[in-house]
């Protein structure tokens, strides 16, 4: 199986913060490896990313639904070419950029039983 790993390295909109040194940290330490060495095909990680000309201070909500914009292309992308997905993310509020994507990809309530390869 090709699986296609995203990264979400914020929490909230702040880069690299906190628990957003998350995702780095998993990749750093070898999780594409790891998930190789389990059988799979493992591209490259990409990293969502929220532009800083576009953030907007103060404005949080705003700032992490651009940046789940980043991530529903993401992921996706990848489930137009049949990947799996592993997204590692900084916080809970990246989920809304990975449903989008998945919907973007397979449509919008359809009965799509054919997302066996999306871990929930």
């Amino acid at each position: 199986m090709r699986i296609e790993i995203v990264t979400v390295p914020y929490r909230y909109d702040e880069f690299n913060q906190g628990l957003g040194a998350g995702p780095q940290a998993l990749v750093t330490a070898g999780v594409a490896a790891r998930i190789a060495a389990a059988g799979h095909e493992v591209a490259n990680p990409v990293a969502a990313s929220l532009d800083s000309s576009k953030k907007e201070s103060g404005q949080t909500a705003v700032n992490i639904g651009r940046l789940g914009s980043s991530t529903a292309q993401l992921v996706a992308e990848a489930r137009k070419r049949d990947s799996a997905v592993v997204c590692l993310t900084g916080d809970d509020t990246a989920a809304i950029g990975v449903v989008a994507g998945l919907q973007q990809a397979h449509g919008f309530g359809e009965d799509r039983r054919d997302l066996d390869r999306c871990a929930w």
